[in-house]
């Protein structure tokens, strides 16, 4: 079965990297912006991903291609660990890049992967229309998609690269400097790539083309060996007029530690390339280096550190180079006995100038100067971290002061910043958070240009327990741009996204239970969770929205009091909000809100709405009872009462509800609520108990209830525990089995996460926490047999939520031949979105078929009260209840009402019942309920 790619985090997380790394900023690629060029007008901004790099437009942010790093004849798809990007405008003599135009200026993009290779691509071919539906390996990539031109196989000595970063370009070949493991010895490289543009072609890099800088980097440090975060790169020649073969061009590569900087320096002329000895500069282990950047004058070095200060150490560049010419002639005088002073060269710490700042109270995750070169002293130097704010610093000020703040760009910290320049305009600063959104900013004036929203889900700052909820817009149901309402996702603590499937972004936000994204003073405290969204409940339209967020107090005797995993107490607040869609404003607006709708040491456990909107139920297992809310009709306003408090039955005072263990009938009349493995109905008129159905043997505990909502089997409802999953009447019949059908997990090591009733189909979640795999199977609504041919719906990743329905209306006028394009999109902890399409799966044969919608379809039970469009009800039977019946007399008559819901022949799926309205249903229960117990 095809799954499509719909959507991703705008940056991916490197899966060779330590998933220990202290920060984000270590763990994720950074964004590449291509360099301008008077020939070509048009820019991009590279979003690297381990399976794919999204190419977006500079000027709009509009993704309009995307980079695959295998090539079409591997069966094996490659995932990237480190990418970097330059150009060839550095070089002198380039024969062989691309005939016809000589030595004209290329883009050009490398990629390290995890087989131990190096691929690269020259961005020229964005010139040309890509190649469509392209195979990613778990997925297929719409759009525009472009392979390596190149692939160099390095040995497995140097095994995987880590960081790497684009040197200079030689005649025909391109410097690139790499952190590489192999073997469990981490190095550092220099790749000599030779450029045949155009060639797509497989070759080995041979020995002379790899230059070893630096062999095992942590042995420098054995008394606290470390793994390098970040490498730089700068390159200038000796008179400062630019590259050139005439005279020594220096290349300057630095390797970021969290308690030094480790220095390398190549010297380039046309007689060869010299190396000079490792540098090392030593810092306190007591505040280690978070973020480092070398100034556009090529001179100076920033670095941030974990306790939020930065530090420029003043030509420090140039003091290593004259220390290192220096140390060079030193040894030399010495091997040759020739020595004159017996004084060492003067260490270039001694005498440095060291300027320090301090605004940011967490550590420093980004570091930027000014994309072009300025005088000494003179550069504009950007930082970022967790607060979310953008720190200017004017350097030629001499004050340690901000020159400007731009704060609260983004729902979380800030994780990389890149600077980008261009004749004719405005400098910018492009910069990615940690909620997963892009911006571009205009650095003279702050003003926002774009800005990209992702979806938030994966693991950023922790939060309350809670589970995510999605749903389609109903309103875009039947188009071919669908759109996916989210609440409770990690990296967008308490919001809801509504993301377009189109554009790949999110297209709205709504703020349910704003906070304080900063919670701490220092680094090392304890951070306080962010509040969740723990129910979101939208009705039929998606035009009323219940909602139910909790939010985190450090005063732990208010609310609810809860223990972190450090060992804090905290006290948490449940607030229960009720929102109406403005069509004005095309946004949900706030109705009404309570806090501690069950008390103040009550929390909500479950919650529903119903498909008119009209009426809400709320579950509380701490205060051991429901509520049943009721939405105001006046006209002059819009408000919610509290209509009953119903403690639980006392058979079920010991049993808990699960969280989504509630739900109401299509027509509002009957409430269902789950208490350990028991499933109750209650009239919700009058909140009286009708009956009791068990939804399987054992201790099942019952986690989600659900009516189902239209087609055939209309009236009946699920009922879902981590291991089976019922089908049921809600009707109850003497002697009669009230199961349709029960499905069970295929083992034990498969536990049901949630269901989701699609037309004619369930769709069902598994999760296998022991192997870390999910799953999606697919049953018939009818029979609780699974579809075939699902082996490709099995994933290496959490599944988050799961919708489906029509993604295109095919007409307004539809026949017999017109089938709706019925879509299951999936969404995965890791932030990517597939979609799976039921009607056209390649070959694959999915025995379903939407019903058509000229056509009412056949009940199987009783209605609840809500008849068909345009559909004729039949004839009730002649049987009605009587006076005597509502009163409850002793004397009872016998109706068809004790073959309530059961299929007696072809004639009965057409029966249509009375609405259960507080009179039927007392005679109901007094008839049939009661009397069957004795």
């Amino acid at each position: 079965m095809k799954r499509i790619l719909v959507g991703a985090p705008l940056l991916g997380t490197k899966t060779e990297i330590d998933e220990s790394s202290p920060l984000e900023a270590w763990r994720t690629f950074a964004p590449l912006i291509t360099d301008p060029q008077e020939s070509k007008l048009e820019r991009f901004v590279l979003l690297p991903n381990p399976r794919f790099i999204s190419v977006l437009a500079y000027k709009t942010g509009k993704r309009i291609a995307t980079i695959l790093p295998s090539l079409d004849t591997e069966h094996v798809p490659v995932e990237i660990t480190a990418v970097t990007l330059g150009s060839t405008q550095q070089t002198v003599t380039v024969t062989d890049l691309v005939a016809s135009e000589g030595a004209e200026d290329h883009q050009i993009l490398v990629l390290a992967c995890n087989d131990g290779s190096l691929r690269t691509l020259d961005l020229d071919v964005f010139k040309s229309k890509g190649a469509k539906m392209q195979n990613c390996g778990p997925y297929w990539i719409p759009g525009d998609c472009y392979r390596p031109q190149q692939v160099f196989i390095l040995n497995k000595k140097e095994g995987v690269v880590h960081h790497m970063q684009f040197g200079y370009c030689l005649r025909n070949h391109v410097a690139v400097y790499a952190i590489a493991k192999g073997n469990d010895v981490t190095s550092a490289y220099r790749f000599m790539l030779q450029l045949k543009l155009g060639k797509n072609k497989k070759v080995k890099l041979d020995s002379s083309s790899i230059v070893c800088l630096k062999s095992n980097l942590s042995k420098f440090s054995e008394e606290n060996p470390e793994n390098p975060f970040g490498l730089s790169v700068c390159n200038y020649e000796k008179d400062g007029k630019g590259p050139s073969l005439d005279g020594p061009y220096c290349s300057v590569i630095v390797v970021g530690f969290p308690s030094s900087l480790l220095f390398f320096m190549e010297k380039t002329t046309d007689s060869g390339t010299t190396l000079a000895a490792p540098f090392v500069w030593n810092f306190s282990s007591s505040n280690k280096v978070s973020a480092l950047a070398i100034a556009p004058n090529k001179r100076d070095i920033a670095c941030g550190h974990m306790r939020g200060t930065i530090q420029v150490l003043v030509d420090l560049i140039p003091r290593v180079e004259e220390y290192n010419d220096c140390m060079a002639r030193y040894e030399a005088q010495i091997a040759n006995e020739s020595l004159i002073n017996d004084n060492k060269p003067r260490h270039p710490s001694k005498g440095i100038v060291v300027r320090k700042f301090h605004w940011h109270a967490h550590p420093v995750s980004t570091l930027v100067f000014d994309s072009i070169p300025k005088s000494a002293g003179d550069s504009m130097l950007y930082s970022g971290a967790e607060e979310s704010v953008i720190v200017t610093w004017q350097l030629s000020r001499g004050s340690d002061k901000p020159a400007e703040v731009l704060p609260r760009i983004a729902l979380a910290g800030i994780v990389h910043m890149v600077s980008s320049h261009q004749s004719g305009e405005a400098d910018s600063l492009l910069v990615y958070c940690a909620d997963n959104s892009l911006h571009l900013f205009e650095t003279h004036n702050q003003h926002l240009k774009w800005k990209v929203q992702g979806l938030g889900a994966g693991d950023e700052r922790t939060i309350l327990s809670g589970s995510s909820k999605m749903i389609l817009d109903p309103a875009s149901m039947g188009f071919s741009n669908p759109k996916i309402l989210c609440a409770g996702l990690a990296k967008a603590a308490g919001n809801i996204q509504v993301y377009d499937v189109r554009q790949q972004e999110v297209i709205a936000t709504l703020k349910v239970a704003p906070f304080n994204r900063v919670s701490r003073m220092k680094y090392s405290q304890s951070q306080l969770p962010a509040p969740t969204i723990i129910h979101a409940e939208w009705d039929a339209t998606a035009k009323r929205l219940l909602t139910i967020d909790t939010v985190p107090t450090e005063n732990s005797a208010i609310g609810v009091s809860e223990q972190l995993d450090d060992g804090t107490m905290i006290g948490t607040v449940s607030t229960i909000r009720f929102w109406k869609f403005n069509e004005n404003s095309l946004a949900f607006e706030p109705c009404a809100a309570m806090a501690s709708p069950h008390g103040p040491r009550a929390k909500v456990s479950s919650a529903a709405l119903s498909a008119d909107g009209k009426y809400a139920c709320t579950v509380s297992n701490d205060e051991k009872a429901f509520r049943l809310w009721r939405r105001s009709t006046r006209d002059e306003g819009d408000d919610w009462n509290c209509m009953y408090r119903v403690q639980f039955p006392s058979g079920y005072a010991n049993a808990s509800s699960g969280p989504s263990a509630v739900s109401f009938s299509n027509d509002s009349s009957i409430l269902a609520i789950g208490f350990g493995n028991v499933v109750t109905l209650w009239d919700r008129h009058n909140v009286t108990l009708l009956t009791s159905l068990c939804h399987g043997e054992g201790d099942e505990f019952v986690e989600t209830v659900h009516f189902v909502q239209s087609g055939e089997l209309e009236g009946m409802f699920l009922s879902q525990s981590s291991c089976s999953i019922a089908l049921q009447s809600p009707y109850a019949n003497k002697g009669i089995s009230t199961k349709d059908w029960v499905w069970r997990a295929p083992s034990v090591d498969w536990a049901i996460r949630s269901i989701t009733p699609l037309a004619g189909l369930v769709s069902v979640i598994l999760t296998d926490s022991k192997n870390n795999k999910s799953r999606v199977v697919l049953l018939g609504s009818k029979t609780g047999l699974q579809l075939e041919d699902q082996v490709n719906m099995m994933y290496d990743d959490e599944i988050v939520g799961l919708v489906g329905g029509a993604s295109q209306r095919l007409s307004d006028g539809w026949d017999d031949e017109d089938v709706s394009k019925t879509v299951l999109y999936t969404l995965f902890k890791s932030g990517e979105i597939t979609c799976i399409n039921m009607d056209n799966n390649e070959g694959v044969d999915i025995k379903y078929t939407p019903p058509s919608s000229d056509k009412a379809p056949l009940k199987m039970v009783p209605t609840l009260g809500l008849h068909l469009v345009g559909v004729k009800p039949a004839k009730r039977p002649a049987n009605v209840l009587t006076v005597t019946d509502l009163n409850g007399s002793s004397k009872r008559k016998k109706l068809s009402i004790e073959n309530f819901g059961a299929f007696v022949g072809e004639e009965a799926r057409v029966a249509m019942l009375p609405k259960l309205t507080g009179a039927f249903v007392r005679a109901f229960v007094s008839r049939n309920v009661m009397k069957s117990e004795q």
